[in-house]
């Protein structure tokens, strides 16, 4: 199998726009929609009871994510088995990117729009309409109200091209109110499931 190949400096945006990119993630964060299915979500974490296998495939994992190095995709796959058996919950080592990639052998979840973080809109079930001023609240809940209908089963646009309307209405709405949406770098990827536990 192939490398996980990150390059250190590169945004997750700039390294998503090149190839695929991996993660292990589990169950959303708390307070996100329960089916969501993109890329805000928990990824996995040892614990005192954690095997030494597991100990040493999360911390290659850990310096793939955050440092650039390079994992083995079979190692990945381990570090998947070993965290679904080990864990409270099951995780899916899921595979995204800017592009349209197609993968036939991976299951299609819809398109995410992330910021460089991975901190995800769509994880939260879009806006949280308790927010001040008033007047962002409710513009928030007409733009919750449009794109609900455009969610798929995974909390995730089926289409490019919502995902991109949404995006460019995330962009203009801060034209119109300064600040009513977080500063950051969003952007669109695709989602799909390359194995799941």
């Amino acid at each position: 199998m192939g490398k996980w190949y990150n390059i250190s400096g590169e945004t997750l945006k700039e390294r998503s726009e090149k190839m695929p990119y991996y993660r292990i993630l589990g169950e959303p964060m708390e307070n996100s929609v329960p089916n969501y299915r993109g890329v805000y979500r928990q990824d996995p974490f040892p614990s005192e009871n954690s095997s030494k296998k597991f100990i040493e495939l999360w911390s290659k994992y850990s310096e793939a994510v955050y440092n650039g190095k390079n994992i083995e995709l079979e190692e990945l796959k381990q570090l998947l088995y070993i965290a679904s058996k080990e864990g409270k919950q099951q995780y899916q080592l899921i595979c995204f990117s800017e592009s349209d990639i197609s993968p036939d052998e991976y299951c299609c979840y819809g398109y995410d729009v992330i910021g460089n973080g991975g901190y995800s809109i769509l994880g939260e079930g879009l806006f949280n309409t308790k927010s001040d001023p008033a007047v962002a609240n409710n513009i928030l809940k007409v733009i919750n109200k449009y794109f609900e209908t455009k969610l798929n089963e995974y909390g995730l646009f089926d289409s490019r091209a919502d995902a991109e309307e949404f995006l460019s209405i995330l962009m203009e709405t801060n034209n119109i109110i300064p600040n009513a949406i977080e500063k950051e770098n969003w952007h669109i990827v695709r989602i799909f499931c390359a194995e799941c536990q």
